[in-house]
Formats: structure tokens, C-alpha cells, sequence
């Protein structure tokens, strides 16, 4: 009963600490999520509540953040997304729990190292002259991370800040895809996939711990430095990507 209380208490912190770093920074939600999520419901259901959880907090801050976006490049983004959607339920569906911690583990260490790159961008000059086939290309790298891992957001936020996007047009530009490709993603599941009437409840109950952290972030996203909040988050996602593959190569034996 004890390690069961720490369980949901962790899952409880995870989506809170989840939430405020996708409303502070555009990213962060499927990347801190989904990992404590596979370790907790040892299954392809965590994927299913993250994109539930992410959805709400997209919601949340979409509507404020909306009219900031580029319009012409959240079109070419979704493009991309709605071609690999289908392409990551079929992975989603094809491959295994460990396989999905794997994938898991190694996509949050490189999305670390690209945070990482990202904290002192400069635009790309090769990015910037793709145009929209660049950005067509980054929606459906999205699109498949979606229904695969619930975690649209940073090939999307990435490709944006190296084409030389500010914090205000790269947050609201991203979150806007991420309520598109994680209500699509999420039809996708229902439709091929089944959502159980557990999933549904999981969801339920680790709800308000993720619209409390989405609020704390949204109330503190002027005042954080992006730089600095950028390298914590590295190190918040090279430890959790580190564990996440540490359980796979110890056969999945870690405590639960």
C-alpha cells in the first residue's frame, strides 16, 4: 500500500511539473510525462493519458496564445502532422511495452540535446531555406512522435526556433498544432486502438494536478528566463530519458 501511495503521488508531481514546463515553454508535457507514465502503468495506456493530459493543458493555453501564431506555418505544420499520424499508430500499434520505453528513452535524450541546442540557437541557415517543405517535414516528424509517444511538441518547437521564431510566436504557434495533432491522435487511438474505461479514469484523476500546474506556468511565463529555464529542463529530461533506458537494459526489472 505505502509504495502504491508513492506511485500516485509521483504521477500527481509528474503531470504538475509536466504541465507548467509545457505551458512556460511550448514543450516539455509528452517528454516528462509519458516516461513516468510507462514506469507506472507498465503499458501502452500511458501513452493514451498523456495525450489526454496534454490536450488539456493545449486547450487551456491556446486560447490565449492563438492570435500569436503564424498562420501560414501552423497550416504547414498541420499538413505534415495529419500525413504522419497514421504513420505512428501503426508503429504504436506494431511494437512492445519495452520497445515503447526504448523509444521512449532514447527520443527524450535526443530532444534533451536538442533543448540544449536549442537554449543558444542561432537560425540555421540550411533550415531557413527550406521553406515550407522544411516545416511540412518537422509536422510530420510531429505527427508520428503524437500517436506514437504523445510528444508533438519538440520537433515542432525545435524546427521553429532554428528557422529563427521568438519565444512568444514559437510557443503559441506549437501549442496551437499540439491541439490539433493530439485531438486527431487521440480520435486515432479511440478509433484503432480502443481507450479503456481505466485509461478514462486514470485520466480523471491525475486531471487536476495537470490544470494546476498549467495554471502556475501560464501565471509565471513572463517572468522566467528562457535560457535558464531551457539548460533545467535538460537536465530534468537527460535523467528521465537516462532511467527510462536504464529499465529497459536492466530487462524492466526496476522497482515499480
Amino acid at each position: 500500500m505505502p509504495n502504491e501511495i508513492i506511485v500516485i503521488l509521483a504521477m500527481q508531481a509528474a503531470m504538475l511539473l509536466a504541465a507548467f514546463l509545457q505551458s512556460v515553454t511550448g514543450i516539455g508535457f509528452g517528454l516528462i510525462a509519458v516516461p513516468i507514465l510507462l514506469i507506472a502503468l507498465q503499458g501502452g495506456s500511458a501513452v493514451q493519458v498523456a495525450i489526454v493530459l496534454s490536450l488539456l493543458v493545449c486547450i487551456v493555453m491556446s486560447t490565449s496564445l492563438y492570435k500569436l501564431a503564424d498562420r501560414p506555418v501552423l497550416r504547414d505544420l498541420v499538413y505534415g502532422s495529419i500525413l504522419g499520424l497514421p504513420v505512428g499508430i501503426w508503429l504504436f500499434s506494431a511494437i512492445d511495452i519495452l520497445t515503447l520505453k526504448a523509444v521512449a528513452g532514447i527520443t527524450t535524450v535526443l530532444m534533451a540535446l536538442l533543448v540544449a541546442v536549442r537554449s543558444s540557437l542561432r537560425p540555421w541557415h540550411l533550415l531557413t531555406t527550406l521553406g515550407r517543405p522544411g516545416y511540412v517535414g518537422a509536422g510530420i516528424l510531429s505527427g508520428v512522435m503524437s500517436a506514437v509517444l504523445a510528444m508533438p511538441g519538440p520537433a515542432a518547437v525545435t524546427h521553429l526556433a532554428a528557422t529563427g521564431f521568438d519565444k512568444d510566436a514559437t510557443r503559441a504557434t506549437s501549442l496551437s498544432l499540439l491541439v490539433l495533432s493530439h485531438a486527431a491522435a487521440l480520435a486515432l487511438q479511440a478509433g484503432f486502438v480502443g481507450i479503456s474505461a481505466e485509461t478514462a479514469m486514470t485520466c480523471l484523476w491525475l486531471a487536476p494536478a495537470t490544470i494546476a500546474g498549467t495554471f502556475i506556468g501560464r501565471s509565471v511565463a513572463a517572468y522566467v528566463p528562457t535560457r535558464q529555464f531551457s539548460w533545467a529542463l535538460v537536465v530534468i529530461l537527460l535523467v528521465t530519458g537516462s532511467s527510462m533506458l536504464l529499465a529497459v537494459t536492466l530487462g524492466d526489472q526496476l522497482p515499480r
